[in-house]
């Protein structure tokens, strides 16, 4: 019944979802020991949530009118039936895919201290599996989806403290301990910490990798772990926020640069796009040359994939110089960056061959 034609009538229509406390009320329906009630509340809560990804072409308007109640749910569910819970995952991590359409201009932000509880959760999973990556004699691989949703959340929590510290300056920390009272200030300390322990065990994963390249390079097929793609997502987040820390920024930089080789090792095996490195092309002393042209010459290939239209020219061979600077002459910058077709009138040649005539 709601309608799609006005997101203030529709947002009416939500509110009364929430203010009737339909979400509390289906959870306890949830928890409920019966079948017949856990059942139908279970498939309630997963029609709603997958509908309201639906309704509105606009993704922030989504975001504006089902992130609040897919946060009640999650509160809900976490304080009901705990964190491993399958629907609370659920909904944990559609709100997580929401949030990349977060934006300080809607009507409804949810704040930091509304996210920051599964930052720490998404945090304190990667840790732990990052633990037993160091620990065990083989690579642990990580949860693809934690990975995401961490970084989907991080998004928020960096909007969140940019916008609540003036003028973009940086947190600093003895100013922060003084500044404050409020759970935010204690939430923006708990994001550093988290950034430290992520960190960390991220170093001693990639120390374990130096032991390892040796036997790696003499490996024929030099096999790749699926898990160091994931390392190269969590650093690429870490290196963002790093930017709202007094002093982080160049901490982080400088255990990348004593980590230098086996970073090279994973960008070199795993970056496939130019947006998977951007993060790291402005410091060239964690890199070496090699590395620097790989990028240069991915880019170039992604600029000359992007403009993939002909431009086709058909040349009398006894004008060919007029009418060659013609074609050009009258040609956009674009269709010049694509790939050029030349052919010869009454010829059947063409080709590279032509195209350098």
């Amino acid at each position: 019944m709601t309608p799609k034609d006005g997101v203030d009538k529709s947002e009416e229509y939500i509110q009364i979802f929430i203010h009737s406390s339909v979400p509390a009320a289906l959870v306890k329906l949830y928890v409920s020991l019966s079948v017949t009630k856990k059942q139908p509340a279970h498939e309630c809560i997963h029609q709603f949530v997958d509908s309201g990804k639906t309704l509105f072409v606009n993704p922030v308007t989504v975001y504006r009118l089902f992130a609040p109640i897919l946060f009640e749910f999650c509160k809900i569910l976490r304080g009901a039936v705990g964190v491993d819970d399958a629907l609370y995952i659920f909904c944990r991590s559609s709100l997580a895919a929401m949030m990349e359409w977060y934006v300080h201009n809607v009507k409804y932000v949810l704040r930091l201290h509304d996210v920051f509880p599964f930052v720490h959760e998404m945090t304190t999973r990667l840790s732990c599996a990052l633990e037993l990556s160091v620990q065990s004699t083989e690579f642990i691989e990580l949860s693809k989806s934690n990975v995401h949703e961490f970084i989907k959340f991080m998004h928020l929590v960096k909007s969140a403290i940019r916008h609540q510290e003036a003028f973009d300056i940086l947190v600093s920390f003895p100013s922060l301990m003084q500044g404050g009272a409020g759970n935010e200030r204690l939430e923006i300390e708990g994001v550093h910490r988290g950034f430290l322990d992520l960190l960390e065990k991220l170093e001693l994963c990639l120390k374990k990798l130096e032991s390892q390249l040796g036997l790696i390079n003499k490996e024929r097929g030099e096999p790749i772990v699926s898990c160091w793609s994931q390392y190269l997502l969590i650093l690429k987040k870490l290196e963002s926020i790093s930017k709202l820390y007094k002093g982080l920024e160049e901490m982080f930089w400088e255990k990348m640069r004593q980590r230098r080789v086996e970073l090279c090792f994973l960008i070199v095996r795993l970056s496939k796009k130019s947006i998977d490195y951007q993060w790291i092309i402005e410091h060239k002393e964690v890199t070496h040359f090699k590395i620097r042209q790989r990028f240069a010459l991915k880019m170039l290939r992604e600029g000359r994939h992007k403009n993939e239209e002909f431009y086709e020219m058909l040349i009398c061979r006894s004008r060919f110089f007029e009418e060659s600077f013609e074609y050009i002459g009258h040609a956009s910058p674009r269709s010049l960056r694509g790939q050029l077709f030349m052919q010869f009138e009454n010829e059947e040649a063409t080709g590279p061959g032509v195209l350098r005539e």
